[in-house]
């Protein structure tokens, strides 16, 4: 699905994103990779996600719902916020990880927030790129 460059498809799934709890607006948005090189509509769907819940501070608990337990978006963090969740995928997709490595489970609020600044920078670097 996050290879589609039907806009209704997306438009759909922002509307679904907005309205499901917490577990499931991960997972959906664990599952968009769409191609580095989709047409500039397609991309700012993907980035107006980014730029939704850049700096959303829900945090999801393990420790609130079984259902948090096990594999799914966030693990293996106990606790994360949807902001360092956002930042942590949107580095997967642009292939970030030899240049930046994402905090551990144990990472302290101002490591989050170093690497969150720096995803934050390469995102905008790559937009402008795209707008070029």
């Amino acid at each position: 699905m996050s290879e589609t460059d039907n806009l209704k498809v997306w438009d759909a799934l922002h509307r679904l994103i907005e309205r499901v709890d917490l577990g499931m607006r991960m997972e959906l948005i664990a599952h968009l990779l769409p191609p580095l090189d989709a047409p500039p509509e397609i991309l700012d769907a993907f980035y107006s996600i980014y730029d939704q819940y850049k700096d959303d501070q829900t945090i999801r608990d393990e420790s609130t719902s079984e259902k948090f337990s096990g594999p799914g978006a966030g693990f293996p963090h106990r606790k994360i916020e949807v902001r360092d969740f956002i930042h942590m995928h949107w580095a997967r997709w642009l292939k970030l990880k030899q240049k930046l490595k994402s905090p551990d489970k144990n990472a302290s609020p101002a490591m989050w927030e170093t690497y969150r600044a720096a995803v934050a920078r390469e995102i905008e670097r790559s937009r402008s790129k795209k707008r070029q």
